[in-house]
């Protein structure tokens, strides 16, 4: 005599949980800067998420990037020299930009850890300034050494670009629940935009070579850690 005995698989039923807004910062300039690194093409992030169904949410980001500044004094390699005069160049770059970004990500719901893919639209603006000025300096043979020249004026010349920013990007991470409000998500988020010239400046008019074009240009960018919060 034999015994069977049958059984029925019953799917779990998932539901939407009470905490669906999300808000987040972009953690990885301050932990490079924890761990004594210098932050390369530092981006800071502050997003707003909201669960829409058990596997998405959507979300909008507000984004600063420092793309390239620095204010640099070439000491070891005079611009030009004279008898009586050595002129140094102080060159100055400052190029950063803001965007606003709004789309949808996609998760695997009731994970500890899961892949997070999204995807936005991107409007911004971006401003780069370029400076050149000459330092020079008047070769004292009384003291032997060199004095801010009184003789030789400095001159500065200057330039500014704005653009307009439009375009779009993917992103692909890893999001790990801590307990349950908050999570960490290792995210990259490559863009592909259109720079499209808006506003041009230049202290000589002379040095402006040729009129600003649309830019197309992709960033990578590396890998990111964001912090978020459950509520």
């Amino acid at each position: 005599m034999g015994i069977s005995a049958f059984g029925q698989y019953e799917p779990e039923e998932l539901e939407m949980p009470d905490t669906r807004n999300t808000i987040g910062v972009n953690i990885t300039p301050a932990a490079l800067v924890v761990m004594n690194s210098i932050p390369v093409s530092p981006r800071f992030s502050l997003v707003y998420k909201r669960q829409v169904a058990l596997n998405k949410k959507l979300r909008a980001m507000v984004n600063y990037q420092i793309e390239e500044r620095f204010f640099d004094v070439r000491d070891d390699v005079p611009y030009s020299f004279s008898d009586t005069t050595i002129t140094y160049l102080l060159e100055t770059r400052d190029a950063y930009y803001y965007d606003f970004r709004v789309g949808m990500e996609f998760f695997k719901p009731n994970r500890t850890t899961t892949m997070v893919y999204g995807f936005d639209a991107v409007i911004g603006w971006s401003r780069d300034y370029e400076s050149d000025q000459t330092q020079p300096f008047y070769i004292d043979p009384i003291c032997d050494c060199t004095v801010p020249s009184p003789f030789v004026a400095s001159q500065t010349s200057s330039s500014e670009l704005q653009h307009f920013i439009v375009g779009a990007d993917f992103s692909i991470g890893q999001k790990l629940n801590v307990g349950e409000n908050f999570n960490f998500t290792l995210q990259r988020m490559p863009t592909l935009a259109m720079k499209i010239p808006i506003s041009e400046t230049y202290s000589d008019p002379e040095v402006r070579s040729e009129a600003p074009s649309n830019e197309l240009f992709f960033n990578m960018k590396g890998i990111e850690i964001l912090l978020h919060y459950i509520f």
